[in-house]
Parts: C-alpha cells; sequence; structure tokens
C-alpha cells in the first residue's frame, strides 16, 4: 500500500472531523485504487493516518479486509474476486505488527513524539517533506472518505 503524507490544502478541507487531527507531513497509507479520486470521492476506510506505528498493521487489515473486498468501487473484479478467495484462507504469511512496523521503519517512518508518524532522513535530525499531486476535483458531498486509525469516519 502506497505510503502517503497529506498536502495542506486537503488537511484543511478534508480532515476536520476527526478525532486526532492530521498534521502536515503525517503519513498515512491508503488504497491504490482509489487514490486519485477526490478524497470526498473516496469510500469509507480508503485512507489512514494512524497516530503510532503500533496502529498501521489495523489499518492495513481494515483496508484489506473491508475497504478493499466490500467498499472500493475502483477495485477491478478480477482483484476483488481474488481477494475474497484469499480471505478465505488464514496463513500467517505477509507479516504480523511487526512487519508493518519494520517495513515501514526501512522506508523511514518513524513514530513522533508530537503522535503520528512522520518520515524522517534521520531520527536525531529533521524530516524529509513530501509533495503529492492534487486530487481531482469533487462533484458531490460524500465526507467518508478518509479515516483515522480509529477506522472510521
Amino acid at each position: 500500500m502506497p505510503v502517503v503524507s497529506p498536502s495542506h490544502i486537503i488537511l484543511t478541507i478534508y480532515f476536520t472531523n476527526r478525532n486526532k487531527p492530521v498534521q502536515l507531513g503525517q503519513v498515512g497509507i491508503r488504497c491504490i485504487h482509489c487514490a486519485d479520486l477526490h478524497p470526498k470521492l473516496r469510500t469509507r476506510a480508503a485512507v489512514y493516518y494512524p497516530s503510532k506505528m503500533g496502529v498501521l498493521y489495523q489499518a492495513a487489515q481494515n483496508i484489506v479486509n473491508l475497504h478493499l473486498p466490500e467498499l472500493c468501487e475502483s477495485v477491478p473484479p478480477p482483484v476483488r474476486a481474488n481477494l475474497i478467495r484469499l480471505s478465505n484462507k488464514r496463513s500467517s504469511v505477509g507479516g504480523g505488527k511487526n512487519y508493518w512496523s519494520d517495513t515501514a521503519q526501512i522506508q523511514g517512518v518513524w513514530d513522533t513524539p508530537d503522535g503520528g508518524l512522520r518520515f524522517i532522513k534521520d531520527r536525531t535530525t529533521t524530516m524529509i517533506p513530501t509533495v503529492h499531486p492534487q486530487p481531482k476535483e469533487a462533484k458531490g458531498d460524500n465526507a467518508n472518505g478518509d479515516d483515522d486509525d480509529n477506522g472510521g469516519s
């Protein structure tokens, strides 16, 4: 799943109704299938900005077990069928909390004292700024597109 950091415009407009506000530069994960949609057009559980590394695994599980097979209209039918088939097979392959935490740290993502995950070049110095393209414009006003570490809007 792609690791993302919100732009200031998206933060201001779309993340104002969260329990814990998303900070500029905070790292999250999102669905690759609907990532190009305007945040208001995404379905529930498409994007998570976990408050700490330990919640990253659960956020990924929510995307894999809820958003992708049941909610996301952008998932191609063969991919959805394969996800449903695989969900019926229980396996420890693919990790768990340690796998997700270790993989994020290898990519330079770390917990921060002020809460939230951040890209940090060197844990003793400054953070790496990230820039992302602006999302497509929304036509409607569906406010349940982006979630926090609690898994809901």
